[in-house]
């Protein structure tokens, strides 16, 4: 893609546009606010929304540099010296490249200094030293996977406005502005298809037609926005514009209260309201979920307000939440009662959300059960440390044909990931490894009463999630067994596989028990009946496998073991 690209909140932005539209200004922007750099200029698309870098240079235009006071502080001496000379120049040369109708000769030598002027006052900085300056871990730029795509459009006047887009309106226009920076190389195949008139050369309209095809699948499952304004301009504007930092990423509801909308496997829709502070923990957890929300969510959640009126509600209840930090407070909330909520939604939809892990393996996806510890998360870091894709770790959706769906929430990881799966752990940031390391503090403080896990992406691990949904291929149960003496393999049919998976989704939704209410009971026995109905038809005919691991194992061995049995071709000491 013609584009710059960065990484904000877990998820990557795309800024696309025509030439000198701001693309990188905006980019920069964004790495101000706490984004971490991608690429500039050209951005690798893959076809699950994966990005990563082009490796080419980042070109800072120095008037640009009073809005970006961190990397203003952190230039490098070389970069800094050339934009001074070039400021320089530029008033030395100032009455040269003024109007001119004073003959020829000094017309063509004021062009020639505004060109050279204009290739001075920009300083080319290496993809590394952009990191570096902003802080951000070495190691080059990362792959994310896309979820915001920033449509720049220059305007006259001063006002930046923006508005959303169909990605199908947006595919055209990227696939027209590649061509056109490719434009020297399509004439060059031209005077070759001329000389050689045998051989097969490139076509452009042929390549724009594919592109807008590849980019037409990509952004229907991507936010897209579209921002006009001048240029030059305040790239600060453009990026209070952008919905990744604000702008109308929210729907604002009076005073502090704000909404997001969610939508998992396009159908099981999710709304949060409340103040800024519970908006930032769920905008964190479930970033990657892009697809657009339905008009009325299957739940509603409210923080700091009573849920607003639906008619449809079949069950409403309140919780206090007091106490600090207020974000374990949220992911208590979470998964204690929003979660479990929406696996009961999920049924409405033909789907279970199962307590499981999925990693997916050629064409389909191995599907993982286990109670809490069996290590469903730490193989899922062993396969992104691989380069392997991932559809959870914790949650999945599952629907009744077998295919499986990403449930895109937050990893979460212990301190013994350094012995569970060393390879991810070596991945994470270095301030990831901070946290952990401040974690397993906490834990030896309060001798294990309070453990705190530390919340990652798949793209801070290396790998990706899977967007579109895959066939369900096996079925893997791990249990612990006090009585095993080695790794044991054995096949089961689908009826002990249904079991488990209830059974693992009643310890899921065990508080929700707690609740006073008539119906209830009888609401939650229905939804088993058909989540039960479901997993039967989803693994009915697929090979099925219990792995027992002695109990007396400890988590290294254990997870080395799993991953030779289940992830073959890795490392064991993954």
């Amino acid at each position: 893609m013609h584009s710059a690209a960065v990484e904000t909140g877990g998820t990557g932005v795309v800024v696309a546009g025509w030439s000198e539209s701001g693309r990188t200004e905006t980019a920069l922007a964004l790495m101000e606010a706490g984004g971490r750099f991608v690429s500039d200029k050209w951005t690798i698309l893959g076809e699950d929304g994966t990005l990563a870098c082009f490796p080419i240079g980042v070109g800072v235009r120095r008037w640009v540099l009073p809005y970006l006071p961190r990397l203003r502080a952190a230039l490098p001496r070389p970069a800094r010296a050339q934009l001074l000379a070039a400021g320089a120049a530029g008033r030395i040369t100032r009455p040269l490249r003024g109007p001119a109708s004073r003959g020829k000769v000094l017309t063509l030598a004021g062009d020639a200094a505004e060109r050279a002027v204009g290739l001075a006052d920009r300083a080319g900085l290496r993809p590394s030293e952009l990191i570096e300056a902003y802080g951000h871990c070495a190691g080059g730029a990362p792959r994310t996977s896309l979820g915001l795509l920033v449509l720049l459009r220059t305007v006259p006047g001063p006002a930046v406005s923006a508005r959303e887009v169909d990605g199908k309106w947006a595919a055209p226009r990227l696939a027209r502005t590649a061509a056109f920076e490719r434009r020297r190389l399509f004439e060059l195949h031209q005077r070759a298809r001329f000389a050689m008139p045998e051989h097969e050369q490139l076509d452009m309209e042929a390549t724009i037609g594919r592109e807008q095809a590849f980019l037409s699948r990509v952004l229907a499952r991507v936010r897209v926005i579209q921002v006009d304004a001048p240029f030059p301009t305040d790239p600060a504007a453009l990026r209070r514009r952008s919905p990744c930092c604000g702008g109308d990423r929210f729907l604002a509801l009076g005073g502090r209260r704000l909404e997001r909308r969610y939508a998992f496997g396009r159908r099981l829709g999710l709304s949060v309201v409340g103040p800024r502070a519970a908006i930032r923990h769920y905008e964190a957890e479930y970033d990657g979920s892009r697809a657009e929300a339905p008009s009325e969510p299957d739940v509603r959640v409210a923080f700091g307000a009573r849920l607003p009126a639906a008619s449809s509600a079949v069950v409403r209840g309140g919780h206090k939440l007091l106490g600090a930090p207020r974000a374990f407070g949220h992911s208590l909330v979470q998964g204690y009662f929003v979660e479990p909520m929406l696996s009961l939604a999920a049924v409405r939809h033909g789907r279970v959300l199962l307590p499981a892990a999925a990693i997916r393996e050629g064409d389909g996806a191995v599907l993982i059960m286990g109670r809490s510890g069996s290590g469903k998360s730490s193989l899922s870091a062993r396969a992104l440390a691989e380069g392997r894709a991932i559809l959870g770790d914790d949650q999945v959706l599952l629907d009744g044909s077998g295919q499986l769906w990403t449930f895109p929430r937050r990893l979460r990881f212990y301190a013994d990931l350094r012995h569970t799966a060393p390879a991810a752990y070596r991945r994470l940031p270095l301030q990831a490894r901070f946290g952990l390391a401040g974690r397993e503090a906490v834990r030896r403080l309060t001798r294990g009463f309070v453990a705190p896990p530390i919340r990652v992406t798949p793209a801070e691990l290396g790998g990706g999630r899977v967007r579109d949904p895959l066939p369900l291929s096996s079925v893997v149960m791990i249990s612990r067994e006090p009585g095993a003496r080695e790794l044991e393999t054995e096949e089961i049919n689908a009826s002990e596989a249904v079991d488990l998976g209830i059974e693992l989704l009643r310890a899921q939704r065990a508080h929700l028990e707690r609740v006073d209410d008539s119906n209830w009971g009888q609401l939650l026995e229905t939804a088993e009946r058909q989540e039960a109905e479901l997993l039967r038809s989803a693994l009915n005919g697929r090979p099925g496998s219990i792995v027992r691991v002695p109990e007396r194992w400890g988590a290294p061995r254990a997870l080395d073991a799993l991953s030779r049995r289940l992830l073959p071709g890795g490392s064991a000491r993954r």
